[in-house]
């Protein structure tokens, strides 16, 4: 089974970031993994690869 996708969201509305949800690792354990992070401070957006 795949894993889901979750989001948040600033006080605004507008997206903060999108997770990856128990996403199985190699060793056989599961963890979240941040995809997309939406950072206001920096005023920019960032990806990391899966």
């Amino acid at each position: 089974m795949g894993s889901t996708t979750g989001y948040t969201y600033f006080d605004d509305g507008l997206p903060a970031t999108d997770t990856a949800k128990a996403v199985s690792q190699p060793d056989g354990t599961r963890r979240d993994i941040v995809q997309v992070s939406n950072d206001v401070a920096l005023g920019c957006a960032s990806a990391q690869a899966a």
